[in-house]
């Protein structure tokens, strides 16, 4: 189930649409233009939230090895400890 921008509100199942519902929807041959536009989407989405993740995690890096050195040390770390990292 998803709502992107390109697809909209969509369900797009994998399981065998019945003819009534082919008919429906349009055919076959439209489902099938809808499955390659849902999966063209989800791997669209899917790069622009790994850069994104990519980034958040090199802005902050020194963040993340002073909390790495803090439970490489300590082997926890509390609250306030990771708000002084911050």
């Amino acid at each position: 189930m998803g709502m992107s921008d390109i697809i909209g509100p969509r369900n797009i199942s994998s399981q065998a649409m019945s003819p009534m519902q082919q008919m429906m929807s349009g055919g076959a041959n439209e489902g099938a233009d809808l499955k390659n536009k849902a999966d063209a989407e989800i791997d669209r989405i899917l790069e622009e939230q790994y850069k994104r993740g990519m980034n958040l995690l090199t802005e902050n890096r020194d963040v993340l090895d002073a909390i790495a050195k803090i439970l490489i040390e300590n082997e926890k770390i509390n609250g306030k400890e990771l708000l002084k990292t911050i």
